[in-house]
């Protein structure tokens, strides 16, 4: 892989205001998670019921997509396709071969550093993580609906949009790798300190293989398996 120096310049690619507004919308939902965080997950409540689960998973999916539109308008005034922070390499079908070969080895290296995360923090309050499981068959396809939403947009919105704005901030690519990554972590504070070290290194580690491979693609295919897998184990 040849990586683009990781001290180079790099010019915005949207306003800061527009910058400031994504992280206002991702931390008020991140608050709003937070206030609802000690809602019953036990028998009887309401998340034990499918159509319940599946509006969850419906209104997630459509926040996702908010995201995607939001983004994409903040695009417009330098006239940067979403394509563009998706790959700064010819998509073909060999970097694609090669793309989702580094994708599996990157979730392999994921669920490594999580083993390890897990032993050195604990696997922190599942409370929040709770009201995501499966319970019913029926709610599968949602769930996979969703993975793959969330696996393909927040690595747009975090390893491709955010990454490229904080790192033209500081001058540095370095930067938007961390800052980023930091930003995730805090946006899933909502999850208690345990859960979000954990999400903010899985932003790092998927921030650096995006700035070494100059793609988001092996990140977006891991980070849909890792979701799906997920999903499907604790369910």
């Amino acid at each position: 892989m040849h990586a683009m120096p990781m001290t180079a310049d790099i010019s915005p690619i949207a306003s800061g205001r527009r910058t400031l507004m994504l992280c206002g919308i991702v931390l008020g939902i991140a608050a709003f998670g937070l206030a609802t965080e000690h809602q019953a997950t036990g028998p009887g409540s309401p998340a034990e019921h499918p159509s319940w689960q599946i509006s969850l998973y419906v209104w997630l999916i459509a926040f996702e997509f908010l995201l995607l539109r939001f983004v994409s308008f903040s695009l417009k005034a330098s006239h940067t396709p979403l394509s563009a922070l998706v790959s700064e390499r010819p998509v073909n079908a060999r970097s694609l071969g090669i793309d989702s070969g580094i994708g599996l080895g990157l979730l392999a290296a994921w669920f490594i550093i999580e083993f390890g995360l897990d032993a050195l923090l604990g696997s922190g309050d599942q409370r929040s993580v709770d009201r995501l499981i499966l319970r019913h068959t029926v709610e599968i396809p949602f769930w996979a609906v969703l993975s793959i939403c969330a696996g393909v947009i927040e690595e747009l919105v975090f390893r491709g949009f955010l990454q490229r704005q904080f790192a033209a901030l500081c001058g540095r690519r370095w930067a938007g790798v961390v800052l980023q990554a930091l930003f995730f972590g805090i946006a899933h504070l909502y999850q208690g300190w345990v859960l979000a070290v954990h999400i903010a290194v899985f932003g790092l580690v998927f921030g650096i293989a995006a700035q070494l491979r100059r793609s988001l693609i092996p990140g977006m295919i891991a980070h849909t398996l890792n979701d799906l897998a997920a999903g499907l184990s604790l369910g």
